[in-house]
């Protein structure tokens, strides 16, 4: 992202600056920089199966601790959208509160039996639905395949694990935009709804 900013910009005193903030946020929160190269290598040669696949599984806003003291910093940890913020338990352990409707997107999810879990109380529901290279950038729920579809009733905290299946859709006929891999799942969305509290979010692969 970074390359790509210096090649499609001016040298102007506030591209510097942009740059310059970009990479102090880094420096601020330990994102690591790498070269093109290397990004594109974990782009599109890396898979990765091991342990547990949230990118944020401390629910981490790293906007507001690069930014302590901005008005304007959203409250919703890293990755995710909608209407939700983070809380502390009794134990000092960060907690997704959902009050609405919030959502998370993962991209490069392995193919095969995947498991999400968390501890969770509350009152409403959990999709999770498969975007496929062909689902329009929008991501728009009617359009998706639904994978799993939960209700949540619980007064206490309480174990959810569910399983769904990432299926190997066979290649397309070759064309222009998705090269014959339209039906390739590469990720997949989890929506919440409701008001709902979640510790403990895991998601890994069981079967490949």
């Amino acid at each position: 992202m970074i390359q790509g900013e210096v090649i499609d910009s001016q040298d102007t005193y506030s591209e510097r600056i942009f740059l310059q903030q970009i990479l102090e946020y880094c420096k601020a929160t330990g994102v690591e920089v790498i070269p093109h190269n290397k990004a594109y290598d974990v782009c599109f040669n890396q898979t990765f199966v091991d342990g547990n696949l949230i990118y944020n599984p401390s629910l981490r806003n790293t906007a507001k601790e690069f930014m302590p003291e901005a008005e304007n910093v959203p409250d919703n940890p890293d990755g995710y959208t909608g209407e939700c913020y983070v809380k502390q338990n009794a134990n000092k352990q960060s907690v997704l509160a959902i009050d609405g409707s919030a959502q998370y997107l993962h991209y490069g999810i392995p193919v095969g039996k995947i498991r999400y879990s968390a501890d969770i109380k509350g009152s409403g529901n959990i999709k999770i639905y498969a975007i496929k290279n062909s689902d329009s950038i929008e991501l728009n729920n009617d359009d998706l395949e639904l994978l799993q579809f939960c209700t949540i009733s619980a007064k206490q905290e309480d174990l959810l694990a569910v399983d769904f299946i990432i299926p190997d859709n066979p290649e397309t006929e070759y064309e222009q935009i998705c090269e014959g891999l339209s039906n390739k799942v590469m990720g997949i969305k989890i929506g919440y709804s409701g008001k709902l509290e979640l510790e403990n979010i895991d998601l890994r692969l069981l079967e490949s």
